[in-house]
This record gives C-alpha cells, sequence and structure tokens, in this order.
C-alpha cells in the first residue's frame, strides 16, 4: 500500500509543470535569507518545497540537528525528500493520500482563491533521538510562475506532543477566510466545513489554561460544571491532544486563538523537543 501511494505522490510532482526561468530563481535566491530570517523569529520549522524542480528550495537549518540529518555540502544540491522516512510507517499512506487529494483540491480552484485554504496535517514523525513525535504540518500556497500555476509551497512544521500518542494521523483543509475546516479526503469539495472547536470552547480553553478551574468557569460563563467537562472532552478529542495546554497551543498554531499567553521555555529549536518539553 505505502509504495504504490508512494509512487502517486512522487509523480503528481514528477508532472507538474511550471514556467519558471533563470530570471525568476535568482529573484527567489535572494529572497531566501529573508525568509530564513523571518523564520528564526518564531518556534516552527519552516521549508519551501519547489514543485518545478521537485525539490526543497528553503530548509530550515533548524531541522537536522532536530532529524539528526547532516546537511549537505553543496548548496546547489537541493534535497528532494525530507519527510517520507521520518514519518510513522502506520500514518505514511494516510498522509501521502491526503496530500494527494489536497493538491487535486487545491488545483481545481482559481488561483485567487488558493490563498484563502491551508492544508493542515497532524501525524507522528521521528526525530534524532529515534523517538516519535506528534507534529503539525500546514502547507500553504505561496508563489506562482508566469502562467499562475503554482511553483513554490511553505511548509510549516510545529511539534504538539514530545511523546507521540498512538493517535492516528488528520487532515484538513483549512479556510483562512471564515476558519473552518474540511476533511482532506474523497471529494474534499463535497466535505462540509466545520468549526475544529467553538467559541464557546475556546473560552474554556482559555479560562482553563489560564488556572481557572472548571467551577470558576462554570460560573462566569453561566453553564454548569458538567458542561465544562464536556468542552473539555470535546477539546481534547478534536484536536488528538493529552492536555489543555497541547490543546491551546494546536489552536494557536492554527490562529484559532488570539492570546497572550507564552507557553514555551526559553531555546530555540536545535533542541526541539527540550524546547516544547513543558507540553508533554
Amino acid at each position: 500500500m505505502n509504495s504504490s501511494v508512494c509512487k502517486e505522490h512522487a509523480d503528481l510532482i514528477h508532472y507538474h509543470l511550471c514556467k519558471v526561468g533563470k530570471k525568476r530563481y535568482a529573484m527567489l535566491e535572494q529572497e531566501l535569507p529573508r525568509l530564513l530570517k523571518i523564520a528564526r523569529g518564531n518556534h516552527s520549522l519552516n521549508f519551501c518545497f519547489d514543485l518545478h524542480k521537485g525539490s526543497y528550495a528553503l530548509v530550515d537549518p533548524r531541522f537536522y540537528p532536530f532529524s539528526g540529518r547532516a546537511m549537505a555540502n553543496d548548496t546547489d544540491k537541493k534535497p528532494k525528500c525530507l519527510f517520507m522516512d521520518l514519518i510513522h510507517p502506520d500514518d505514511l499512506a494516510c498522509v501521502l493520500t491526503a496530500d494527494q487529494q489536497a493538491y487535486h483540491f487545491f488545483m481545481s480552484l482559481p488561483v485567487s482563491e488558493q490563498a484563502h485554504f491551508e492544508m493542515v496535517s497532524n501525524f507522528r514523525m521521528r526525530s534524532a533521538s529515534g523517538k516519535y513525535i506528534r507534529v503539525l504540518r500546514r502547507m500553504i500556497p505561496f508563489e506562482y510562475d508566469n502562467d499562475d500555476k503554482l511553483w513554490l509551497i511553505h511548509i510549516i512544521v510545529d511539534q504538539l506532543e514530545f511523546v507521540a500518542s498512538q493517535e492516528k494521523p488528520q487532515a484538513w483543509i483549512f479556510n483562512t477566510t471564515n476558519k473552518k475546516m474540511r476533511l482532506a479526503k474523497g471529494d474534499i469539495h463535497k466535505n462540509k466545513e466545520f468549526d475544529l472547536v467553538s467559541g464557546r470552547q475556546i473560552k474554556v480553553l482559555e479560562m482553563t489554561v489560564d488556572g481557572k478551574g472548571a467551577h470558576i468557569a462554570a460560573e462566569q460563563l453561566f453553564i454548569s460544571k458538567k458542561t465544562v467537562h464536556s468542552h473539555h472532552q470535546t477539546i481534547l478529542s478534536r484536536t488528538k491532544s493529552k492536555n489543555m495546554t497541547q490543546a491551546f497551543h494546536c489552536l494557536r498554531i492554527l490562529r484559532l486563538i488570539c492570546n497572550a499567553i507564552y507557553l514555551f521555555t526559553a531555546g530555540n529549536l536545535v533542541d526541539w523537543p527540550q524546547t516544547f518539553l513543558c507540553l508533554s
């Protein structure tokens, strides 16, 4: 199953032809240092995939110590594969299939609409220690060729769990305009959009992370403690989180929560698991 899915995935990239000349690539090379500088200002790993060449135009340097891989000495040799063999074997087919379906969904949209959607997936990935962690990966249309065909994809990877649970992977198409999701499977156009969590559930989550107990949340929101606990379970289930802090982190990444609470220890992604240790 995995081998056939991998081949289909590779074929999509192989047959995705763009019209990109040397001038555009020269401009891209000038932009990459700026993108890396922006990337270093957050806790995410940032990548840029070139559909025309079928390789990564940008790889966050912090990825190499995290994954245990050596950085290529030849700067002109762009890596073609970074994640495939790091994804948990039980998650790989699901992730690649969702990627293919998302690709067809994006290609069916007018260019003006593609910018309003992101592909979001949640799966297990192996770190340099050999342990699997759960990550949230966002894939965003980034740049187009001379004929308005998708050329570059911005990929952002965030850690959700230090030690990955056995939860199955998830994949959605995220509408950045109305903040709603739809499942990235089957005919995505036919899948109904839905709220990952409701506004009331987000309020309960914020109060919980802020240290307020269920009785205080119930009193201030005029609901029962049973309803508060029910919201907790729904939030954990939908975000595939072990605790409310992890759920908060997941929803913050998706920009479903705008809150000043800072959940991370000091440090950088050279020691990515340690940076997010407080979330485990």
